[in-house]
């Protein structure tokens, strides 16, 4: 199996919110037989996340999308990668495997506060190539270094400690396409925009006054 562009450890910049790509690795079956493949995610925060945060793409159509911007050399197939990250290579047949990173969790400043589900930290991830379902050797090592996102518009609103609530946000930036979906940094909370317009509404369970 050869390798381009491996390398034991790579540093990739997050944000929340913020759609990030790793540099594509390309995967070449040099031997002379069809081998079979697959991606293994290795990630510490996995025990709290409800989807993972680094992810290779393998969607048919999504392919196609990041072909388009630039983001992945065409490709032979699109729709060779399964979404168990299994897939096959003729001799002397290659691919190149694309990998997104997105968080919904907060970056905190305090040296305190460990990786939990409402706040990244730095952190080792690594991704590993199945050769024939054995392990091999090539690895990458990639130090996620997060950091916070600029804040362009605050809202500020009172509730009562303990105490369940629902609000709505004012119309403060253009929709111009359907289908936008709002997502949240604390899964506790539940948010959606009102159809044809542009207000949010938020809901969600106050907690203590002393832990904000």
């Amino acid at each position: 199996m050869g390798v381009q562009g491996e390398d034991s450890s790579k540093t990739i910049n997050v944000m929340p919110g913020h759609l990030t790509f790793v540099e594509p690795l390309t995967i070449l079956n040099d031997s002379t037989s069809i081998q079979h493949y697959k991606v293994e995610i290795f990630d510490p925060d996995m025990e709290f996340l409800n989807a993972p945060e680094l992810q290779l793409v393998h969607d048919e159509s999504e392919l196609k999308h990041w072909v388009a911007r630039g983001k992945l050399p065409r490709q032979t197939s699109f729709s060779r990668i399964l979404p168990s990250g299994d897939f096959m290579l003729q001799p002397k047949e290659s691919v190149d495997l694309l990998f997104k990173f997105l968080t919904k969790r907060e970056v905190s400043m305090s040296l305190d506060n460990d990786s939990n589900k409402f706040v990244i930290r730095p952190r080792k991830v690594r991704i590993f190539i199945l050769l024939n379902r054995q392990r091999t050797s090539t690895a990458w090592t990639f130090d996620i270094l997060p950091s916070m996102t600029p804040i362009d518009h605050t809202f500020r609103f009172f509730e009562p400690e303990h105490s369940h609530y629902q609000v709505a946000l004012p119309p403060f930036m253009h929709i111009g396409h359907t289908g936008a979906t709002v997502e949240l940094s604390n899964p506790e909370c539940r948010a959606e925009m009102i159809r044809d317009t542009a207000i949010f509404t938020v809901a969600g369970r106050t907690g203590d006054v002393m832990s904000v």
